[in-house]
C-alpha cells in the first residue's frame, strides 16, 4: 500500500536549520521536511512541515552556495 502513496517521491537526508532533517520531493518540487531534535544522544522531538511559506524558507536554505 505504500509504493501507491510515496511512489515518485524522493527522499534526502540533510540538515536544516543546523539539525538533521528527512526531506520529500515529487518532481522536484519540495513536499515536506521532518526535522529531528536530538538531546543526549537520543531523538528528543521530530517536527513535520507542509507548510507552503516555511516550505520556502527551507527551499531557500537548500540552495544556498
Amino acid at each position: 500500500m505504500a509504493e501507491r502513496f510515496l511512489a515518485g517521491v524522493d527522499f534526502t537526508v540533510t540538515e536544516v536549520n543546523g539539525a538533521p532533517a528527512l526531506i520529500a520531493r515529487a518532481d522536484g518540487t519540495l513536499l515536506g521536511v521532518v526535522a529531528f531534535e536530538y538531546r543526549d544522544g537520543a531523538i528528543a522531538a521530530v517536527r513535520a512541515v507542509v507548510n507552503p511559506d516555511k516550505l520556502d524558507f527551507v527551499r531557500r536554505q537548500l540552495t544556498r552556495p
